[in-house]
């Protein structure tokens, strides 16, 4: 990860104490802090999904390069304010606060834009394969798409669907589950 303007961004495990109050417990985290601001990254595992929970406190514009392969399909929402970013083989991709899309690719590089003065809330579901495979029957139209096999990154809705109600609050379930470390887990797997 890096910007043009600030170079690379090198990621660490401790966590700025602005953001403290937003770490999900038993969550992966790495974070990173500079002129530009603070960053949190959060991967929770659930199973054959893992949520990535991401915050930004942004004090100065950024533009931060990144690149990812992930294993199978990836959910990208904007949980707090507009999320802009440009894809390589996609072009830009701009979701509005409560906004999602679906994206296949086998190799994903791109640049995500932040505005200083702002704080940004992201999350990121990752799909395992088996998952997938489990779940195509029940969805003929996913299983077509991804049947073309593209090498290019590519979107599944030509325009980004709204997070319901019922999806928020499943998804805060899972990330904000009270049980012990152990149920949590378990929690999560199901």
């Amino acid at each position: 990860m890096s910007s043009f303007t600030y170079g690379s961004i090198a990621l660490k495990a401790a966590v700025p104490t602005s953001l403290s109050a937003f770490v999900i417990p038993g969550s992966e985290i790495a974070s990173a802090e500079g002129a530009y601001g603070k960053i949190l990254f959060q991967a929770v595992h659930a199973g054959d999904i893992t949520f990535m929970y991401n915050i930004f406190q942004v004090d100065q514009d950024i533009a931060i390069d990144f690149q990812c392969n992930p294993e199978a399909i990836q959910v990208h929402s904007a949980v707090k304010n507009d999320s802009h970013f440009f894809i390589r083989g996609i072009g830009d991709l701009h979701l509005s606060e409560g906004q999602f899309n679906i994206l296949d690719a086998p190799r994903m590089e791109g640049t995500y834009f932040l505005e200083g003065g702002r704080e940004y809330r992201t999350l990121h579901l990752d799909f395992s394969s088996s998952l997938l495979d489990k779940l195509l029957p029940a969805f003929p139209y996913l299983e077509e798409w991804l049947a073309s096999d593209s090498e290019r990154p590519r979107l599944l809705f030509k325009v980004n669907s709204w997070l319901t109600t019922q999806l928020k609050d499943i998804s805060d379930r899972i990330l904000h589950a009270t049980y012990d470390n152990e149920l949590k887990h378990l929690y999560r797997e199901m």
